[in-house]
């Protein structure tokens, strides 16, 4: 598992990431889901080379928590987890069943992303199983990266179906 984002124009071992990201569905016993679903965003930030993920969970009382990598930077984070709590977001993600992209052609635009400086574009990808949306993975693009192409997208709808995976068994 990486201990921190991966630098741009650094190699990934790619293998490696994803044994991580899995590493969680595979264990005979579960680990606490807070450091599976860290494991699951740290892995995210290194496969799809973006400095922020956040994972959100619906709780058994039905409030939102949110988890992220050990590594990531505090302050990014929490301005992560303010953006897909604030503005309607994480309404948004959990309502679909489809990706949400920001800035995007569905139309959807926050003001709140063009105020936050951190961020050029988000990822929300629902997490759900069973017919019902049970979080969302949240992902972070700067101002000086490049934004998500459509196979990241996809990459991204593939870790939001193991993040699934890990909320079920628990």
């Amino acid at each position: 598992m990486s201990s921190r984002a991966t630098p741009p124009g650094a190699a990934v071992d790619v293998f490696a990431e994803w044994r991580a990201l899995l590493a969680p569905l595979m264990a005979s016993t579960p680990e606490p889901l807070p450091q599976s679903l860290g494991r699951i965003a740290a892995s995210t930030e290194a496969i799809l080379r973006s400095p922020y993920a956040l994972i959100s969970a619906i709780d058994e009382d039905g409030a939102l928590e949110f988890f992220g990598s050990d590594a990531a930077d505090p302050a990014a984070v929490d301005a992560l987890r303010f953006l897909a709590s604030q503005d309607g977001l994480s309404d948004q993600v959990l309502g679909r069943s489809e990706l949400l992209r920001l800035p995007g052609s569905n139309g959807l635009e926050f003001d709140l992303l063009n105020q936050q400086s951190a961020f050029a574009s988000v990822l929300g990808v629902p997490i759900g199983y069973e017919g019902r949306t049970v979080g969302g993975l949240y992902i972070g693009r700067a101002p000086d990266e490049q934004p998500f192409t459509s196979g990241e997208e996809r990459i991204a709808e593939l870790i939001a179906g193991a993040a699934a995976a890990v909320l079920r068994r628990t």
